[in-house]
């Protein structure tokens, strides 16, 4: 779950891959979103509460929805597709693999099953940029999962976490 920072809106997450948008003062459903194959594992509204991040297990993708259209919040149908997908390496696995957004909204760092992080202006990092979707930097990091990554509010730094459970 996560709430926009506006306060004007609630994100649920599914095991059905859905996610429900509510508007935190009305009982009932605003807005219903659909793309994941897998469960909802995280989702991260940006800081002007317009857009979605969401995440899910065995999904190879981080999906961007562009909430300022969203009909069920406007009158409308609402978003059919999500605005981009960002790719990660995630589809094998059942573990939860975090995101994080940078403070200045811009970039998503993501992590995956292939060691590296992948960073987006959203083991590899990977960063994406969110004004384009395209991906900005892939970072090697570890020989195993980087299941976790978060931005440091007001240094350009990224920390990392690593580690897969074995029996």
């Amino acid at each position: 779950m996560a709430f926009a920072p506006n306060g004007n809106a609630l994100a649920v997450g599914t095991y059905a891959g859905t996610i429900g948008i509510w508007d935190p003062r009305l009982p009932e459903l605003q807005l219903l979103l659909q793309g994941h194959k897998g469960g909802l594992t995280q989702l991260l509204y940006t800081h002007d509460s317009n857009f979605l991040l969401s995440g899910a297990r065995q999904d190879p993708h981080l999906l961007c929805w562009d909430l300022r259209m969203a009909g069920g919040l406007a009158g409308g149908d609402g978003p059919k597709a999500a605005l981009y997908q960002l790719p990660r390496d995630t589809a094998t696995t059942n573990q939860r693999i975090a995101f994080s957004l940078e403070p200045c909204g811009r970039h998503v760092a993501t992590g995956g099953c292939d060691g590296s992080v992948r960073i987006a202006m959203g083991v590899i990092l990977q960063v994406f940029d969110l004004q384009t979707g395209s991906l900005v930097d892939t970072l090697p990091v570890a020989s195993d999962t980087v299941n976790g990554c978060a931005f440091h509010p007001s240094l350009p730094l990224l920390a990392v976490a690593t580690g897969l459970r074995t029996t």
